[in-house]
């Protein structure tokens, strides 16, 4: 990238988890050229590995509107400052923002760049927990650990229905078949979720 050798993010997988951490503090981890780049790298690489079950953002400025559950420090705040730059904001943050918070809400923040508190996200729906920032990796951890207490296929599946439906009405969306849906009702770890149950013991998730 334009002879640089200084990586603007880290990337790691262990455990089934991927961990991606934004290395721009001096830009608050806004996207240029770089961090897209390598993003959309680590991002293909996400979908392409069948063994990474979970993937963790972590980074002042983050790429907030894109997660499916946020941990936010205290301290934290969030916002979509580009009209105060001329801009509008990318990765189809003019769209998802309305979508998850409602449209005056996010209308509110969007015409005026202003920034929202991690609490104020926090009531709006936008994050799903605020810790005191000693507290974050612990928290983040706690959460990676119940996502890797159910089954993969299961909760990839629970994703694409959810995310998918959105696009129909609710009888429309129910009887919808979804590709990883299938998937998992043919997988073995459909079988040894009720076999562990029956069993009293923690299933073995394998991903199949």
């Amino acid at each position: 990238m334009g002879g640089k050798n200084q990586t603007v993010t880290t990337f790691e997988v262990r455990d089934h988890v991927a961990r991606v951490s934004l290395n721009r503090p001096e830009a608050m981890n806004s996207m240029n050229p770089d961090l897209r780049w390598e993003l959309s790298q680590h991002w293909d690489e996400v979908e392409a590995n069948d063994d990474i079950w979970v993937a963790v953002v972590t980074g002042a400025g983050e790429q907030a509107l894109a997660c499916d559950i946020i941990v936010a420090a205290d301290h934290a705040e969030f916002g979509l400052p580009e009209p105060c730059r001329g801009l509008i904001a990318g990765s189809a943050g003019v769209h998802r923002l309305p979508r998850q918070i409602g449209l005056k809400p996010a209308m509110g923040y969007m015409l005026t760049g202003r920034h929202m508190k991690a609490q104020r996200a926090y009531e709006l729906g936008l994050v799903n927990q605020v810790v005191p920032m000693e507290r974050l990796d612990q928290t983040v951890e706690e959460w990676v650990s119940d996502i890797l207490r159910c089954a993969p296929l299961a909760v990839r599946a629970t994703k694409q229905a959810a995310m998918c439906g959105l696009d129909h009405s609710l009888p429309q969306a129910f009887y919808t078949a979804y590709p990883a849906e299938r998937l998992r009702q043919n997988s073995e770890d459909a079988c040894e979720g009720p076999r562990a149950f029956a069993e009293k013991r923690s299933p073995n998730w394998t991903g199949r």
